[in-house]
């Protein structure tokens, strides 16, 4: 999902539920003059960023009295009961200005300091590696807490398996600030690299083709198994031959 950078001035509970809001648009979200268009429980959002009800509906206020949501409604059911809201989402434009977070975040159960974080790590790491290099007093500044703190989140990040750390050193061989990688999780299958190996033993039917093939065009010298092939499958032509005849004579054919 693609995130404003204007998001990470936020707190820490309204970034969490912004964010969950923006996942949902994509490529097919309806784009109005209030913004994009989207629509999602309370519940789910509530549940999402594990919140309760009642938070998630003041960070909500929060979030349009600072333009995020510019407007949002409810509709009626034909039952006479409300369904979910309809949330305009402010339109950004997403050519600059913004990084990159997967949606299963969400699914991982992050607190608050840890998806903060985690956010501001995305934001952070270049395009191409997905690595920065900021040390912990660097960090410390930028999220306004402790270096005991932070080096907490970016232990409990790595422990997650979000964030990959390895440890640098000057040409000297003194240790230097660390290099950190965005983990990306990429959906896919296993290509077998030998697959004529993995295929399944032939069938009887797969055998028997190969006989009817051999016996069609016979070599110039058969075996004796072949030759034994050959002169039964003669036989069983003969016999059918002369039971088909039997039978076209018993029923008075000729």
């Amino acid at each position: 999902m693609k995130i404003p950078n204007k998001l990470l001035e936020l707190s820490r509970n309204e970034l969490m539920v912004a964010c969950r809001l923006y996942s949902i648009v994509n490529r097919h979200t309806k784009l109005t003059t209030n913004g994009y268009a989207v629509c999602i429980k309370q519940e789910t959002i509530a549940a999402s960023c594990g919140l309760s009800v009642a938070t998630v509906k003041r960070v909500l206020k929060a979030l349009s009295e600072k333009g995020i949501i510019t407007h949002q409604y409810r509709q009626t059911r034909a039952n006479g009961c409300l369904g979910a809201t309809h949330y305009d989402l402010q339109a950004f434009s997403f050519l600059s200005d913004y990084f990159y977070m997967p949606n299963d975040v969400f699914k991982l159960g992050l607190s608050q300091k840890m998806f903060y974080a985690y956010a501001l790590f995305c934001k952070l790491a270049d395009s191409n590696k997905r690595s920065f290099f900021h040390s912990y007093n660097d960090l410390a500044e930028m999220m306004q807490l402790k270096r005991s703190e932070v080096i907490e989140l970016v232990g409990a990040l790595i422990k997650t398996r979000l964030v990959f750390r390895t440890r640098r050193r000057t040409k000297a061989g003194d240790h230097t600030d660390n290099l950190y990688f965005i983990v990306l999780r990429v959906k896919g299958r296993i290509k077998k690299k030998w697959a004529k190996e993995m295929r399944a033993p032939r069938t009887r039917l797969s055998n028997q083709n190969v006989i009817k093939k051999t016996i069609s065009n016979p070599p110039a010298n058969p075996p004796e198994d072949l030759a034994n092939i050959i002169s039964q499958k003669n036989n069983f032509v003969k016999a059918y031959g002369k039971k088909c005849c039997n039978y076209f004579y018993d029923e008075g054919g000729g």
